[in-house]
C-alpha cells in the first residue's frame, strides 16, 4: 500500500514549477525542476558522504491514530523553507515514504507584522503541489522558529506572538481542543508504536518565550524556554518510549560564534545544562536531538558524554530545505561535527529505525536531493544511561 503511495506520490510532484523557474542543480532523468537556491551564493554542490540504506520493509499503511510499521519507522525532517510555491525538497522526502514529516521551523518566511500577509504565505504553501502530495501521504508534526513567528530572531517581546501563534495553528489544522490554543508556546508531544518499538517526539517551542539575544554571552541564565514547558516536558520524559526524537528551532549540541548571530541553546548555556540534566536525572533513554535554523546541514556529537545526556549525544541539523548560506573564513569551524557539512538547496534529514535486530538500529541521515550525503548508524543500546553505583 505504501509503495503504492510512493509511486502516487512520484507522479504528483513531477513538473510543480513554473516553465520560467530555472535549475540551479543538475537533474537525474525524470526529477522534478529544483527550486533556486536562495542565500549569499549559488548553490554548492555536496560531497557525498558514507553510504549504508536500510533494506526496503513491506509496511502497512498507518492505523486511525499513531501507526508504525512492524520493522522500521522513518521520520523525515525538514526546516527554511522560504519560497513556499516551491520546495523540491519535499518531493524528495516523499519518495522516502515516511510514517512521520517533522517541520522545525521557518516553514514559512513571514517577517512581517501584517497578520493577513501572514496567511497569505501559508496559503501559497497550501497551494503547492508538493506540500499536499506530501501532507496526503504521511503524518505531521510542526513547530516554529523565528520568521514563521513573525519576524528575524522572534522572541518573548515580539508584540504580535499570539496572533502569530493563530495562524500557525490554523494552517497546521490544530482542532479546537488542542492545548496548544491555550499553553504558552506551540510546544507538543505524541508517541507511535506500541509496546517495546514506541517513539516519542517532543517538539520544544524555542521562541515564545525567549529572552532577547545580546550576542556577547554575557548572560548564561538567559531563558529559552518558559516555566510551564518546562514542566509539560518533565512530564513527557517520564512517559515511556524506547526513542525519542526532541526537536529545536534552533541547535542544541552545536557551538558556533554567538556574536556573528548564530542562535543556539549554547547561548544559554544554564538552560542547554538544565535540559541536558533533565534527561540524566530522570535516566531517560534513546534520546536524540534533531534542530533546524542554520540552512546548511550537519550532524553534531557532544565531545563528552557524561556533560551532556550520559551517553552519545547527537543533533540532527538538516536544515534549509532551499536555503544556502554563505561562510565567512572560518566561521563553520565545528570540531563536533559527524561528517561533512551539506550546503546545497534540496536538503533534508531522515531518521529511520530498524527494529528487526535484536540490538536495533537508529540511522540520523542527512539526503541531498535523492542522494545520500550522511547515514551514521547507532545502536539503540549505546543511547543507555550509565549503570548507577550500589
Amino acid at each position: 500500500m505504501r509503495t503504492a503511495w510512493a509511486l502516487l506520490i512520484a507522479l504528483a510532484v513531477a513538473g510543480c514549477l513554473p516553465a520560467t523557474v530555472s535549475p540551479t542543480t543538475p537533474t537525474e532523468p525524470g526529477e522534478p525542476t529544483p527550486t533556486p537556491c536562495v542565500g549569499l551564493l549559488a548553490c554548492i554542490a555536496g560531497t557525498p558522504g558514507p553510504i549504508r540504506t536500510l533494506r526496503p520493509v513491506p509496511t502497512a499503511p498507518p492505523g486511525p491514530t499513531s501507526g508504525t510499521s512492524s520493522e522500521t519507522f522513518r521520520v523525515a525532517i525538514g526546516s527554511c523553507l522560504r519560497y513556499a510555491p516551491g520546495g523540491t525538497a519535499l518531493g524528495d522526502i516523499a519518495l522516502h515514504d515516511p510514517d512521520l514529516m517533522l517541520w522545525l521551523g521557518d516553514n514559512i518566511y513571514a517577517d512581517t507584522e501584517d497578520m493577513a500577509e501572514m496567511r497569505r504565505i501559508y496559503d501559497v504553501l497550501a497551494a503547492n503541489p508538493r506540500f499536499q502530495a506530501l501532507a496526503a501521504a504521511t503524518q505531521t508534526m510542526a513547530v516554529w522558529d523565528d520568521h514563521d513567528m513573525g519576524w528575524n530572531n522572534a522572541n518573548a517581546t515580539w508584540p504580535h506572538r499570539e496572533a502569530a501563534k493563530a495562524e500557525f495553528l490554523r494552517f497546521w489544522g490544530a482542532a479546537a481542543d488542542d492545548p496548544r490554543w491555550v499553553q504558552p508556546g506551540v510546544y507538543s508531544s505524541r508517541t507511535f508504536g506500541t509496546g517495546d518499538r514506541t517513539v516519542q517526539v517532543i517538539l520544544l517551542d524555542t521562541r515564545y518565550n525567549l529572552d532577547p539575544w545580546d550576542y556577547a554571552g554575557e548572560d548564561p541564565a538567559r531563558r529559552i524556554v518558559g516555566d510551564a514547558q518546562w514542566a509539560w516536558l518533565r512530564e513527557r520524559l517520564a512517559q515511556p518510549a524506547r526513542v525519542r526524537i526532541i526537536g529545536s528551532g534552533v541547535q542544541v549540541v552545536g557551538d558556533y560564534d554567538i556574536d556573528r548571530e548564530w542562535e543556539s541553546w549554547g547561548d544559554s548555556p544554564l538552560e542547554r545544562e538544565r535540559l541536558y540534566r533533565l534527561v540524566r536525572d530522570l535516566r531517560v533513554p534513546g534520546v536524540v536531538f534533531v534542530s533546524g535554523d542554520m540552512h546548511f546541514a550537519e550532524l553534531t556529537r557532544h565531545p563528552d558524554d557524561a556533560a551532556a545526556l550520559g551517553y552519545p549525544t547527537y543533533d540532527l541539523t538538516p536544515s534549509g530545505l532551499d536555503q544556502v548560506e554563505f561562510e565567512a573564513e572560518g566561521q563553520w569551524i565545528n570540531p563536533n561535527r559527524v561528517g561533512e557539512l551539506l550546503n546545497t538547496n534540496r536538503k533534508h534529514g531522515l531518521i529511520e529505525i530498524d527494529w528487526a535486530p535484536a540490538d536495533p538500529e537508529i540511522h540520523l541521515e542527512i539526503h541531498d536531493g535523492r542522494r545520500l550525503h550522511l547515514d551514521q548508524v547507532i545502536r539503540l543500546s549505546e543511547l543507555e544511561p550509565p549503570a548507577t553505583g550500589g
